[in-house]
This record gives C-alpha cells, structure tokens and sequence, in this order.
C-alpha cells in the first residue's frame, strides 16, 4: 500500500483563527475497504482526526482527541493504523479502517511534534513538553524506554542508521561524547525546539539516543536552541541542523563530532532541504536569504537575497536542477539550483508561507497564498493556468492526489475543498462541524 504524506510537516493557521481544518492530510487506502479506494485523512486544530472517502466527500469516521492535535498523525506502512500525538498529553493508536483507538499513551504533558516509526514498526518515538523522549511498543503501547532531555521537546526526532563502525570521541570543546553501545539505529533529538522554549531555558543541545536501548550517544552543543527537526543525509552519516545562533551545523551522525558550521546573518528556523545527489544543503534563514551550502565542507556555493524571511522549505524538482519556493514578497519563484537566479517569477496575492507542490508528472506547481488564493502554475515558464479564490489567507500547502488529479485544501473557515487540478472546478466541500464531534 502506497502512502502519500503532506508536503510540508510544518503547519499554522492564521494565527487569529487557529479553529480551522489543516491541510496537513494524507492518504492511506486501508486494506479493510478491499477496493483500494483512497481515503482523505484529516486533522483539525480542535483536536479531530477525520477519514473522507476522498472520492464523494462523505465522512467514513472521525476521532475526538482532549486537546490540539499540532502534527500530521503518522500512518503505518500497511496503512492499518494511524499514530496521532496530542497536546492532551497523549499518543493515539486508531485503526485506520473505523477510526477505533487501539491505545494511548500518556505522556507527563503535551505531544506537539509526529512520531516516528522505527524501521521495522515494532517502536514509536516521540517527544513531549514534559522535557522526555520516549519509546513505545507499536503494539501494545507499553513503555520501552524514556529518556529526560531537561528541556520540553515540540518537535519530530529523527532516525539515524547504525553506524558502520566503531568510532572515535568528538572534540570535547564542541560536543560531549556518551558512550557508543551496540551497532543500532541512533534517534537525533533536539530540545528544546520551539522559540517559546528557548526563550526561557536558553537550552542548546542535541541529542543522539539510542532507539533499542534510550541510552545517551552523544549531545552536542549549540549557540542557542534547534528549532526544527535535523535533517539527515541520504546514507545517515551526517546531521545537519540549524539553530537559533545564526547558523547550520554539520555533525557526523555516529558520535556528534563536528565536521562545519555555517554563518547566517539571524535565525535559522527551516528546515533546510538536501540535493537529490546529496552535494549542495539548501538553508532559508531569517535574513532574508536563501543559501546553497556545499554540503562536502560547508563553503556557500550562492546566496539569494528573497526580500523577506523565507518560511517553509524550498521544492526540489526531483532531477535538482531546479527548485520552487514561496516568498514573502508576494510571489512564486524558479530558481536555477546550480546558481541560484530566477527562472521565472509569478506575482501573488500577499506573501507565500507555505512549501509550493509539484505535480507528479513534474509540469504543474501549486501554491496558496496569503492573499487567500490558491494557484496552478505552469513549471515550465509559471504561467497561470487557474486560480482558486478563498475568504482565509492560505499558511499550508495544498494537497495532491496520488495520481495528480485532485487538489485537497483545508481553510480556517472548516471547510476542505477537492479541486480538479486540471481547471480548479469544485469537485465536491465538506463542512466540519467541530460541535457535532
């Protein structure tokens, strides 16, 4: 079963209505229908998780959590079973067929960020305000390990491979080494990572544990804290990072040791986002710009002014040659990967926060923005081809069906609207109503 996740992980909502649906939604066609029909699968800041016959519209189920749920829940690979974190202080299980929890975790306090599945599904990770990362048993929900970081965790870890072989101590004047156990997975998490956070504690650290055993690998030390998930390189070996100090850190996944960081000129708050072929690190950073960093020893191969702290990661089209990224001075950009200058430029209505999205086949970029319309762009030369108008300023990327047909968007009015990609007719609008849920 093929799963399709939301283009971008990182989801707001204007932030004077935070009642709205998300459309941070996925699709997963559940073996129980038999008909490999696909199913919409939503979430809403007033703590529901809908299933949609993604076809019709119609409601096949829906769960109420106690709170907010503030990440895309996380299928598994079978499409069985959705694993939904909460800001009531727990971990949901549901069957993906009826919406049915097979468990909860309780955590000490709330789960912001998604949880992750080890590789063989049998762990669920994640981390909570309560200043823990845990481990769970997918099956049954019982504890496997926590480990205390000291400082609330508000986002995703993510899961190193095990190292190939036994390696040295990092430099003490920039990491603090643990000890290395067997050959495992490593899980990298930051804490804290939300500004709210740091802002208090003034914490710093990453952290590597260990996903068998929750033993500490190695931390390393930064300026100021992690505000994103790391990302990893395509063969785990090396973490990259940014970080509220200004800059991006490259770690050797194996023992934290420091291979280079890099200077921006503010916060670095997006994730940045790796080449297809691994060799170039591209970095959104508060100072306006968007760097493209050699990932072989950190050296800036260009930098492009962007008018505005660009918000959500750039898309790469999957050759690499070329990326679309949304910026805040009301527009849609192509950029030429290699250097960094503009293909084409499209002029929106208000800025554009969230990750645009490419079509299957490659030839049409979606974007929403924050002038409240939706739009469907040539990727060849960013020619209009339709326009979609809402009465919310758009803060999250549409979303796709498998096969590019169908455009998905949610709004802070409740509404979630399937739009034919083709011409951006209406197909069909469901209406949640959090007061009959």
């Amino acid at each position: 079963m093929s799963t399709l996740e939301a283009a971008s992980p990182s989801l707001a909502l204007d932030a004077g209505d935070r009642s709205g649906m998300h459309s941070g939604s996925f699709f997963v066609p559940p073996p129980s229908r038999g008909t490999g029909a696909a199913v919409l699968y939503l979430k809403s800041e007033d703590g529901l998780v809908l299933a949609l016959d993604a076809a019709l519209g119609s409601q096949l189920w829906n769960f109420s959590a106690g709170n907010e749920i503030a990440a895309v829940p996380t299928p598994s690979r079978d499409g069985e079973a959705l694993y939904v974190s909460s800001l009531d202080c727990h971990v949901y299980k549901l069957r993906a067929a009826d919406g049915v929890p097979l468990w909860n975790f309780s955590a000490g306090d709330g789960v912001d960020g998604a949880v992750l599945l080890s590789a063989d599904e049998r762990l669920v990770f994640f981390g909570s305000e309560d200043a823990s990362a845990y481990a769970v048993h997918a099956s049954s929900g019982e504890l496997a390990w926590n480990f205390s970081t000291g400082e609330p965790i508000l986002s995703a870890p993510v899961l190193a491979p095990p190292p190939p072989t036994t390696t040295t101590s990092p430099p003490t004047t920039t990491a603090t080494s643990g000890h290395h156990g067997s050959r495992a997975p490593t899980v990298v998490q930051a804490s804290p990572t939300g500004v709210q956070a740091s802002v208090v504690q003034g914490s710093d650290l990453l952290y590597a544990i260990g996903a068998i055993d929750g033993a500490l690998r190695w931390t390393y030390v930064t300026g100021n804290s992690v505000v994103a998930s790391p990302v990893l390189s395509a063969d785990g070996a090396v973490v990259f990072a940014g970080s509220l100090d200004y800059r991006v850190h490259a770690l050797r996944a194996a023992d934290g040791a420091p291979l280079w960081s890099f200077g921006t000129g503010d916060h670095v708050v997006v994730p940045p986002v790796l080449a297809p072929d691994g060799a170039t690190l591209f970095v959104p950073s508060n100072d306006a710009t968007l760097y493209a960093l050699r990932t072989a020893d950190g050296s800036q191969a260009w930098a492009r002014p962007m008018g505005g702290a660009v918000r959500a990661p750039p898309l790469l089209r999957a050759d690499g040659a070329a990326m679309y990224v949304g910026s805040p001075t009301h527009a849609v950009l192509a950029l030429n990967a290699s250097d960094g200058a503009a293909l084409w430029t499209f002029p929106t209505q208000g800025g554009v926060s969230a990750r645009p999205v490419l079509s299957p086949d490659g030839a049409v970029v979606f974007a929403g923005s924050e002038g409240g319309a939706y739009y469907a762009l040539r990727a060849a030369d960013g020619a209009l081809l339709w326009e979609h108008g809402t009465q919310y300023p758009v803060n999250d990327p549409p979303l796709l069906s498998p096969d590019g047909a169908v455009m998905y968007t949610g709004s802070a009015d409740h509404d979630v609207v399937a739009l034919n990609a083709t011409d951006g007719s209406i197909m069909w609008t469901y209406t949640v109503d959090p007061t009959k849920h």
